[in-house]
């Protein structure tokens, strides 16, 4: 099934996708793809959670979304990948909690500061992150990302150290990050990029 959510209903511009809006019903199960107007500026609680066959999230160009509320698109379980507008200014907790093949992630170009917080994206198995330089991480906002393998960050702009040792997970692997990211930072508290700069978290630079 695919939904492609409309834009304007009796004359007027869809803004909100309620909680609960498509969360546990048999037919929300059979959802593979969803397509979200640029009119929409949050995504609320609980509104595609447990959306279990949904692989495919698309925004339209010129999204003005503002807010992926919590729980918004967790347990989908077949989500592998998802572009986050550049319009977001917060991902609440758990947002994408326990989208358990959830390997990439992107963030578009922005110039405003996004916030994440904390449990964010917990029990998803990335590999790849593309974030922008001026993004906020909360504690644990990626529990349990014992395959990631890249960090990217975009620019030009200003990465701090203390902000991606606190987006790291708590384990043995994270661990090992923070000993890897420290080394790269040698001492400084941040870098300043130009365009883009992608950190290998088992070994350096690329």
């Amino acid at each position: 099934t695919v939904i492609k959510i409309a834009e304007i209903v009796d004359d007027c511009p869809v803004t909100k996708i309620g909680r609960y809006c498509f969360y546990q019903g048999p037919k929300e199960r059979t959802i593979e793809k969803v397509t979200i107007p640029s009119t929409v500026e949050e995504i609320g609680e609980k509104a595609f959670n447990d959306c279990s066959n949904l692989n495919t999230v698309e925004f339209a160009p010129n999204s003005q979304l503002k807010i992926l509320g919590k729980h918004a698109f967790s347990d989908c379980k077949k989500l592998s990948k998802i572009v986050i507008p550049k319009s977001v200014e917060r991902i609440e907790a758990w947002a994408f909690g326990l989208c358990s093949k959830l390997e990439n992630i992107a963030f578009e170009m922005r110039e405003k500061p996004i916030s994440i917080e904390p449990s964010a994206f917990i029990g998803c198995p990335f590999c790849n992150i593309t974030f922008p330089h001026n993004v906020e991480f909360g504690k644990d906002s990626l529990s349990n990302a014992v395959n990631l393998k890249t960090l990217t960050f975009t620019g030009p702009g200003e990465i701090k150290k203390e902000n991606i040792l606190k987006f790291l997970p708590y384990d043995g692997a994270g661990n090992f990050f923070k000993y890897n990211i420290e080394k790269l930072f040698d001492g400084q508290v941040s870098m300043q990029i130009g365009g883009k700069l992608t950190i290998d978290l088992w070994g350096g630079y690329l």
